[in-house]
């Protein structure tokens, strides 16, 4: 009778281990693949980048239109070239590209800070174009 218990309880244990191996590899499976699946459906992480986006080329043409929303008016006329004035469909494209390498343009923190003086200019004006939507704003004194 004692060997009967002994192997019943022996096969009982047996048994448990063996319900309990199972689940974790049942259960194991099913929490990673859950992981998984957080990370495949996680939104992305926004990670701010100090990585300019606008090329001179865009920049120029970010410049020409806020030049004629502001039709020659101050501040906006400091951005032309001081020295040249053209004719024609292309004229203002001119002498703002002329002007670029004139003007003082820096970079740091998503913003494009343009500095410019001279005899359209009402002393060192500044004008900043946010390289994220391109807006192009002068800044007051």
């Amino acid at each position: 009778m004692r060997l009967v218990t002994g192997i019943s309880i022996v096969s009982l244990m047996v048994s448990i281990v063996t319900l309990a191996l199972v689940l974790m590899l049942f259960m194991g499976e099913q929490w990673e693949s859950a992981e998984t699946e957080d990370r495949m459906y996680a939104p992305p992480t926004v990670v701010a980048v100090d990585k300019p986006q606008l090329t001179r080329e865009i920049m120029l043409g970010l410049l020409l239109e806020y030049l004629s929303k502001n039709a020659r008016q101050q501040p906006a006329n400091c951005l032309y070239d001081d020295n040249l004035y053209y004719e024609g469909p292309d004229a203002g494209r001119k002498e703002v590209l002329t002007r670029m390498d004139d003007l003082g343009i820096s970079f740091s923190q998503s913003q494009w800070t343009i500095k410019a003086s001279g005899r359209f200019c009402n002393g060192l004006e500044t004008f900043m174009i946010d390289d994220a939507t391109g807006e192009v704003t002068h800044v007051e004194k």
